[in-house]
């Protein structure tokens, strides 16, 4: 399934129709669906700044050009994972110089990036990966 149609299966789900019937209008398996829109959900639930998340979403960023972008040294792809996971999540905190080069290469500022974990919540690693 493609974005739009898991944009529509969850728009169908939460108006109460089965996984049965969502799996037979994508012509997918009941459980493919279940995963899928569970997958998201614990996706979402696990973002703690949405904005920036939205925005690497959007403009289609891998874990691979986001490591490149904050500078990570990061050359196989599970640990670019991990890193892109860990920040995202607030597990790692981003150094400062990572939340620079953030604001550089997308052209936004701090609160618009992260002002849904408010300022004062960022948390922030001297240290890190």
């Amino acid at each position: 399934m493609n974005k739009e149609q898991k944009v529509e299966a969850f728009k169908m789900r939460m108006d109460g129709y089965t996984y049965d019937s969502i799996a037979k209008k994508f012509n997918v398996s009941k459980q493919y669906v279940q995963a899928e829109l569970s997958r998201s959900l614990k996706r979402k639930s696990n973002v703690k700044y949405p904005k920036l998340q939205e925005w690497l979403e959007i403009n289609n960023i891998s874990n691979k050009k986001f490591c490149e972008i904050i500078g990570s040294n990061a050359n196989v792809y599970n640990a670019m994972s991990v890193i892109r996971r860990s920040r995202m999540s607030g597990k790692t905190g981003f150094k400062i110089d990572e939340i620079k080069k953030i604001l550089e290469y997308t052209g936004m500022t701090f609160e618009e990036l992260f002002k849904e974990s408010g300022i004062d919540d960022i948390r922030l690693d001297e240290e890190g990966e």
